[in-house]
């Protein structure tokens, strides 16, 4: 005999119910999750992220171009370009500015020149600006830096083109001289 199936409208109405309860919950759970998190991004933490975000902000660099070569007829150079490594900080991105000279320069050789005029240009430069703490670094200067940057935030490395006269002071008359150059 043929088996009579027979739907139990209340069964399946009570089911679709209990389905509907706990999908709602689930769904009204994670809005209170999303607006918690809200809450807490945009009121309680206020502060903490603003702070945040102004790290993140646009910053104008200039980038200074490379400086055309001069040679004479005969085609020996009279001026070039060399690179160089400069040591630069950014005074906002360092927690404490003594603190952090001081271990640089246990890294780096730091001289009272160098010290005295990065002071000078903290005064008159914007706190986000990059600052040259040294010129020219030497090769292991930039390697012990490299090893312990992490230590310093706020500190790195920028490569520049400084301006070389081979012939010296010999053909300054028709060189000219602009800016800083390397020493002989």
């Amino acid at each position: 005999m043929a088996r009579i199936r027979i739907r139990n409208e209340w069964l399946e109405q009570h089911l679709f119910r209990v389905r509907a309860i706990v999908v709602g919950a689930i769904a009204l759970i994670l809005l209170l999750v999303v607006a918690g998190r809200l809450i807490d991004l945009q009121l309680v933490n206020y502060s903490h992220y603003a702070t945040l975000s102004e790290g993140n902000r646009l910053r104008d660099e200039p980038v200074t171009p490379p400086r055309g070569l001069i040679f004479d007829r005969n085609g020996v150079p009279l001026a070039e370009n060399r690179p160089s490594y400069k040591l630069d900080v950014v005074p906002e991105q360092v927690t404490d500015l003594d603190a952090t000279l001081a271990a640089l320069g246990k890294v780096v050789d730091l001289k009272p020149a160098d010290l005295k005029r990065f002071n000078e240009l903290l005064k008159t430069k914007r706190p986000y600006q990059p600052l040259p703490l040294r010129i020219t670094l030497s090769d292991e200067e930039i390697a012990r830096f490299a090893a312990q940057r992490q230590d310093f935030p706020g500190v790195d490395i920028r490569a520049t083109l400084t301006r070389f006269y081979p012939q010296g002071p010999l053909t300054a008359h028709v060189v000219g001289y602009v800016g800083a150059r390397e020493p002989r």
